[in-house]
């Protein structure tokens, strides 16, 4: 079964203007109060554009449906 990862939450560690580091912190959807976020560590590259860390989460992908054959078909009661 596939899965699919879904993006949460980005954040970026930056610094203000006294040089003090401080995290910037965008979600993609409402983070429920007591909700706990957990992030990652973003390993790809120096890109100043990318995260340096992300949240994300797992769901497995459901199965397609399989269609009947023929001979399924016959056996289905009418």
């Amino acid at each position: 079964m596939a899965k699919t990862y879904t993006n949460n939450a980005c954040a970026w560690v930056k610094k203000d203007k006294n040089g003090k580091p401080y995290i910037s912190f965008k979600a993609e959807r409402d983070i429920k109060s007591g909700e706990n976020i957990n992030l990652f560590k973003n390993d790809k590259g120096d890109n100043p554009a990318r995260p340096d860390y992300r949240s994300f989460e797992v769901t497995d992908d459901a199965e397609p449906e399989s269609e009947l054959t023929d001979s399924e078909m016959d056996e289905i009661p009418v």
